[in-house]
């Protein structure tokens, strides 16, 4: 929480930990991994990452602290969730970090009742009162995105994008300036695990994922400039990578790039999702002319 304190002293708080953290409230109880359904949705660019979180045990008292209802509505508080997930063979991984947008306790099904919560990477920065930024002659996209990262509090990473631009002018909350300099930088972008990533339409970044059986559940499904790939839950895929595709679907097989991302996720839950749904187009190949 940005502001106030859960019982027992502390701003943060780690829901399912099985031993308390020095400096950080754990809750206590059946020490069982919880019930949690978490979908986490990313096709990046000007729309962003979503989280949509169900969790299920939480204490009542915790859970009304928590809630946002009843609060000046489209108001963004600088509170934040991170999600972990893993297994006992790969260990636990970040796979989303963000602003909670909505938090409110869910009743209507008792007795299984659940704590609802909805976040996104770059909430705040939307919402962030940032100086205009202006340069007076030409100016490096690449630099000025780094500035606008610095001033939102990410990480940024750089995937070759050169553009230049002429007396840019960007105005607004800081999360509202990054994306008025991609677009007139044309380039894409997107912010992710607390950090912010720009790369070239068609470029994408390093790295190169198979995606065949046995990890790939069920065959793909594709049309004429894209497909959808379900794998077994893999947080290392993001946007902008390449993939490679085998499958006896023979036109899914080849390299596709990868511009959007769907973690379904669900831990202690009946016939639960464990799953990375993919959605990649064509690789473009630069061709000369005569």
């Amino acid at each position: 929480m940005a502001s106030g304190q859960f019982q027992g002293g502390g701003n943060s708080a780690t829901f399912g930990a099985l031993q308390s953290i020095a400096g950080v409230a754990s809750l206590q109880g059946d020490p069982t991994i919880p019930r949690i359904s978490a979908r986490i949705d990313g096709p990046g660019g000007m729309v962003g990452i979503t989280l949509s979180m169900s969790i299920w045990g939480m204490p009542l008292s915790m859970m009304n602290q928590l809630s946002t209802v009843g609060k000046q509505y489209a108001y963004i508080y600088k509170n934040t969730i991170t999600v972990m997930a893993g297994d006992a063979v790969s260990g636990m991984q970040l796979v989303f970090q963000g602003n909670i947008t909505t938090a409110y306790v869910d009743a209507q099904s008792q007795p299984q009742v659940c704590f609802r919560v909805e976040a996104q990477p770059g909430a705040y920065a939307n919402v962030q009162n940032t100086p205009p930024t202006s340069v007076k002659g030409q100016a490096d996209a690449a630099q000025l995105m780094q500035q606008l990262a610095g001033k939102a509090g990410f990480q940024f990473q750089n995937y070759g994008v050169s553009t230049k631009l002429r007396n840019p002018y960007l105005w607004g909350a800081v999360g509202n300036q990054i994306k008025q300099l991609a677009q007139a930088g044309k380039f894409e972008h997107i912010i992710d695990r607390g950090k912010l990533s720009i790369w070239n339409a068609n470029q994408g970044g390093p790295g190169n994922t198979l995606i065949a059986p046995p990890v790939m559940v069920g065959y793909p499904t594709f049309n004429q400039n894209s497909i959808y790939v379900r794998k077994v839950f893999d947080p290392t895929i993001q946007n902008m990578q390449k993939i490679t595709v085998q499958s006896d679907l023979t036109p899914a097989n080849g390299s596709w790039q990868v511009f959007h991302v769907t973690h379904e996720i669900e831990s202690n839950m009946p016939k639960g999702k464990w799953f990375t749904i993919i959605g990649a187009t064509p690789i473009m190949q630069e061709t000369g002319t005569d």
